[in-house]
Formats: structure tokens, sequence, C-alpha cells
């Protein structure tokens, strides 16, 4: 397997942390304008200058989050299995790497699930989720065993949830154990690129779009992952926390109005990707969404380029 976080800071106690976790497997760091000189013993550092040799390269704007998905396909060749997690993240000692095929709690509801639910009794929900389904509907159907190729694991300490919760509450809490949680056929639930395992069945999933906020660049690829994934004949898995995070500055205000689009329009785009035919290959459902979100103003037209030069990248590297 191997890792991949994007930074522009200087090497941190948590990515030292993940290092000595990872047990010599690669960790991948992409840097911007903005990374100082990055030495990590145990990870291999790309420069901005030195992440050419991909046709994404050439499009794909500097100064963005969006880098990552240098890190992405670098990180696809010659392997099954990718990490991705950010700089103010590390792990617990739970943590470790998952199997394929897990058991889980298969739950079932309307729309939306609140997974954090299944996890805590406060009142929390992750990034992404419309306001009207905080409080949650859900139930569990049954325990199942399925494969996954997709899973996040939930975040102490400073879990991820959006602008609205950190203005109103903003306290540090601890998940408490749970058995893993699989939604059902098209029943929602946000992810985002803190702490999530992808298995190479959805490697061309990753992408991170551009053309809209850093605050719902990973919000809305998880929402395209998992209409895509549902076609495949695949769910995705939510496990209990096995990593901290030591939350870098964040201004909450600037949060709130990154995360409007999102709030105004997260329902919206649910019912946009519900009525994308499935019919291709995964780089063709990718294209027919991305298509049809642009056509509904979700993305800029120049998204369709990236995602273009995207798929070009993919299906040249996993032959």
């Amino acid at each position: 397997m191997k890792a991949v976080l994007t930074t522009i800071n200087e090497p941190s106690d948590c990515t030292r942390g993940l290092v000595t976790r990872l047990e010599g497997n690669e960790l991948i760091v992409i840097g911007d304008e903005k990374t100082p000189e990055y030495k990590l013993d145990g990870a291999t550092f790309i420069h901005i200058d030195n992440q050419d040799g991909f046709r994404l390269s050439k499009l794909l704007p500097r100064n963005t989050y969006c880098r990552k998905n240098i890190g992405y396909l670098m990180a696809m060749k010659d392997n099954d299995l990718i990490y991705e997690t950010d700089d103010d993240n590390t792990p617990l000692v739970n943590w470790k790497i998952p199997k394929k095929t897990r058991g889980s709690r298969l739950v079932g509801g309307k729309r939306f699930v609140n997974v954090y639910n299944y996890f805590t009794d406060e009142h929390v929900w992750p990034r992404g989720l419309p306001l009207e389904y905080s409080e949650d509907n859900s139930e569990v159907l049954r325990d199942m065993v399925a494969f996954y190729p997709v899973q996040q694991g939930l975040v102490n300490g400073s879990p991820d949830v959006d602008a609205i919760w950190r203005l109103l509450y903003d306290y540090d809490f601890t998940f408490y154990e749970g058995r893993p949680v699989s939604p059902s056929e098209y029943l929602w639930c946000p992810f985002n690129a803190q702490n999530t395992w992808w298995f190479k069945e959805a490697f061309p999933l990753m992408y991170l779009p551009f053309t809209c906020s850093f605050r719902m660049t990973d919000i809305w690829r998880s929402f395209i992952a998992q209409r895509i994934l549902w076609g495949m004949g695949y769910r995705m898995l939510f496990f209990e926390a096995d990593v901290i995070q030591v939350r870098n500055y964040h201004d909450y205000y600037d949060d709130f109005k990154q995360e409007i689009p999102g709030y105004l329009g997260n329902n919206k785009l649910q019912y946009t990707l519900e009525n994308v035919v499935m019919s291709g290959d995964v780089y063709e459902i990718l294209y027919n969404c991305y298509d049809k979100l642009i056509e509904e103003g979700f993305f800029m037209e120049g998204e369709i380029s990236l995602v273009e030069r995207w798929i070009e990248d993919c299906k040249r590297i996993l032959v």
C-alpha cells in the first residue's frame, strides 16, 4: 500500500507518527508553492516543480488542495491500496491496514444517514450532510459481510464536521467503539479526504474536482464516488475512529462561506447524480457524472478538461 497527503507545512509530529505506523510502506507528500523544504525519513516529498509526467499536471493549478491528485496518480503505480490523509492527523493504537472484505451493520433510511450517530450519543454530523438530516432517521437492517472498495475511518479529537457545528460548539471529543456501518444503496453519507482507504477497483473515483470551493471538493467527490460504487454493485464502509486530529488553524467564518454551495445544493446534487445513466465502463460513467454536474452549475466548464486528463492518466497507469 501507499499513503498520500499534501501540505504547505514542515513535517509535523502527526506525519512522523504516520510514517512510524506505515512500517516501510511509502508515504507520498505532495508539495505546493508555499511548502518549505520538506525532509522526513520514510516519506517521498515531491516538490511542486517535479510533479510533471501526467497529462493532468499541465492543467492542474498551483496553490490548491487538488494538487493531491498528482499524489493519487503516483500512488496508483504497481499498487492496489491507497491511504489518504492530512498532515494534522496521526494514527491511534488501533490503526491498521484494512481488509477488503469486512463485516458491517447494514443500515437503511431515507436519503441521507448520519453515520456519526452509530459511534456517539452527541449531536454531531459529518461535513456535507444536509442539516435537516443531522438528527438521523436510519436503522440497522442486518449484519452483513461484503467487499468495500472505499472505507472511511472516523477521527477523534477534531472530527470532520461542518462550519456551523464549529461555530456553535467546537469542542474535542472521542467516538466510542462500534461495528462498522454500511449505508444501503441510495442512502447517502458524505465522506472526506482525512482518513480514507481506496482499493484498486475504486482508484478512478479518487479525482478531486478543482472548480468548486476547497471545502466542497472532497465532499462532492464523495457523492460522485458513492453513486458510481452503487452502479458497480458496491457500498461504502464507515468504521470506528483510528486516527486523532491535532487540527491546523481554520477561519470558521471563511469555512462557512466556502460550504454555502453545499448547504444550498447538496440535495439537488444527489438528485442529479441519481439520474445519471450508469452505462459504459467506470471512466465513461465518471465523465458523464461530471458532465451532468457541470450542466447543472455545480462545476465550471473547465472542469471537464481536467476530468478528461485524469481519465487518460488513469487508463495509462491502470493497465
